[in-house]
């Protein structure tokens, strides 16, 4: 598949440029397919987990646009909001994933639940 196609150390190329903080290059990646909740292969990585790593707040907003999702866990079970709260705490970045997760909710056997009641259920 163009765009997810994982490179030499488990990235794909969205990967890198979220690494590279290029958000031109990450958005015409995902304009054309990359798909933005591929994990990498080395660590279970998301690309919304590795902008929330560097502090790119621009790339972490484009990625949450792009329907990134805040709860896919890393191969250790740490997702992009736990990495924020732990690593961040009080910083705009972890106020941002925290209002969107309180803000998005999704639908888990027939009920209304917040994304961080789908982190618990699915990885704990």
């Amino acid at each position: 598949m163009l765009c997810t196609f994982p490179l030499c150390a488990g990235l794909a190329a969205l990967h890198v440029a979220v690494q590279n903080t290029d958000l031109r290059a990450a958005a015409l990646l995902v304009e054309h397919g990359a798909n933005v909740n591929l994990k990498d292969g080395k660590t279970g990585r998301s690309p919304l987990y590795l902008a929330v790593e560097q502090n790119d707040m621009d790339m972490v907003k484009y990625l949450l646009q792009a329907n990134a999702s805040i709860a896919i866990a890393t191969y250790a079970r740490t997702t992009p909001v736990q990495l924020a709260a732990s690593k961040l705490p009080g910083s705009e970045i972890s106020q941002i994933l925290m209002s969107w997760d309180a803000f998005n909710v999704t639908r888990q056997e027939g009920k209304q639940v917040g994304v961080r009641s789908i982190a618990v259920v699915q990885f704990f």
